[in-house]
């Protein structure tokens, strides 16, 4: 597990290389879905719902971060992220376990048993969140002083 004290050192070269691969499978897999999705929907001559353009126009500007992202990490420096950058990352991540868990305390997911573990995920994603944010924040403060 990272320490939170860990968090703003440069990436070694393995976490650049997963980085690639990952930026580089999410890539191909947003985009072929976008292409899939835009080929069916030029082949039909009916009207197409709003939010299926709206789920394509969403997935390709994922698909194009991720390979700016992959192109980012092969041609560029590394450089360690910035206390905002990792505030954002915080933030986002405690979000989505804040969501989660409201979600499946609300009743929108289903409470069986196979859903236990994705909840432990969240609550740890939400835990970590706050630990990650605590410590841009206190980053943050740092440089400003």
């Amino acid at each position: 597990m990272t320490e939170t004290e860990n968090l703003d050192r440069l990436p070694t070269r393995l976490e650049r290389w997963i980085g690639a691969v990952a930026s580089l499978l999410i890539f191909l897999f947003l985009g072929t879905i976008v292409a899939l999705g835009t080929y069916l929907i030029l082949q039909r001559s009916e009207h197409i719902p709003i939010a299926v353009i709206a789920v394509l126009s969403a997935l390709s500007m994922l698909a194009l971060w991720a390979a700016f992202m992959f192109v980012r990490i092969v041609r560029g420096v590394p450089r360690k992220p910035s206390p905002v950058a990792q505030i954002i990352v915080g933030l986002l991540a405690a979000a989505y376990g804040i969501a989660y868990l409201g979600a499946l305390i609300a009743g929108l997911v289903s409470p069986s048993p196979r859903n236990y573990l994705s909840a432990m995920v969240a609550g740890v994603i939400l835990i970590s969140g706050v630990a990650w944010t605590r410590h841009a924040w206190k980053s943050y403060k740092a440089r400003e002083a």
